[in-house]
């Protein structure tokens, strides 16, 4: 089994580590992501881990049980190694560039509370579906 020719570089070598954060279809709809998980563990299996590599899957509360992400999982030859709670990580230390590029854009967009937000600016964003309500139930 071999990826289109046109596929991107990284494509064509297989990872030890592959990170899937928040994987999403934008619709709550448990059957089609089971689908698209199980689609996403056959490309693992055949394109993109080394043999004993390892998965990193973060979903939201309930999600792993709705969208039967064990037994597409295991289907595919996976183990879970280890189920616990997702902590977004600390933002890093900004560099000059980042700093600019932050302050720019709070000025174009925030002016008033410029200061306030670039003090409490983060990386990782929690994200809502278009009517506000949360991914989760």
């Amino acid at each position: 089994n071999q990826p289109p020719p046109c596929t991107p570089q990284w494509y064509h070598k297989k990872h030890d580590i592959v990170i899937f954060n928040h994987p999403h279809l934008g619709t709550e709809d448990a059957k089609r992501h089971s689908h698209f998980l199980s689609h996403f563990f056959y490309s693992l299996h055949h394109y993109w881990l080394t043999t004993n590599g390892i998965v990193h899957l973060t979903l939201a509360c309930g999600q792993y049980e709705r969208w039967k992400c064990e037994d597409v999982s295991t289907k595919h030859g996976f183990v879970l190694l280890k189920r616990c709670t997702f902590h977004p990580p600390p933002a890093p230390p900004p560099t000059l560039e980042v700093a600019q590029e932050v302050e720019d854009r709070l000025e174009n967009t925030h002016k008033k509370k410029k200061k306030e937000k670039k003090k409490h600016m983060t990386y990782y964003r929690h994200r809502r579906h278009q009517t506000g309500k949360s991914f989760a139930k």
